[in-house]
């Protein structure tokens, strides 16, 4: 039984380490101006200031579009671009799988 306590305290400070050390790198993003137009407990439905996007569209089962979407994204943040400027990367970072006939310009 003591063993059991052990390992569940164990994991517990592990979960708890992982949950800080997350808010830790999390806390220097940047995040777009925005309004909250309406708020409903933890849910907010927000209006954004104009910002610059930057998307690709990739093929593939989540995990492996993910990573190959990844690789432009990363380089035209980091100078790889007309301008050969640095871009903020800010928060959030969006994925979502597109919808046949969803496509908007």
């Amino acid at each position: 039984m003591r063993w059991v306590l052990i390992v569940v305290a164990l994991l517990a400070v592990v979960v708890l380490a992982g949950v800080l050390w997350t808010e830790w790198q999390m806390a220097g993003i940047e995040e777009p101006d925005y309004t909250v137009e309406m708020a409903e407990g933890s849910f907010e439905v927000r209006q954004y200031a104009p910002m610059l996007v930057a998307s690709t569209n990739v093929s593939g089962e989540r995990q492996e579009a993910a990573s190959k979407g990844f690789s432009p994204l990363a380089g035209f943040i980091f100078g790889d671009n007309k301008p050969k400027a640095k871009i903020e990367m800010t928060a959030p970072v969006v994925q979502e799988p597109e919808r046949e006939g969803a496509k908007i310009e």
